[in-house]
């Protein structure tokens, strides 16, 4: 897919992250490069909707942690 097909199909991305969800921190060491908070990866506000098509994430209300896809692209 093409980074112009890819815009046409998710129009709604977050404009901040490109649809990652964040962005990692630049001098974080490699061990930590793929993941985590901790890991120098720095999350897009707000964190219950989906990055990529703007859709609302499953969230649980007791816990505030994402179970599942979000209802737009899954």
């Amino acid at each position: 897919m093409t980074a112009k097909e890819w815009m046409a199909r998710w129009p709604n991305h977050c404009q901040k992250c490109g649809g990652w969800g964040g962005s990692y921190y630049p001098d974080s060491p490699p061990s930590y490069s793929c993941g985590g908070e901790s890991g120098g990866f720095d999350p897009c506000e707000p964190e219950d909707r989906c990055h990529r098509c703007g859709g609302e994430l499953n969230v649980n209300p007791d816990t505030d942690e994402v179970t599942g896809p979000c209802s737009g692209c899954g």
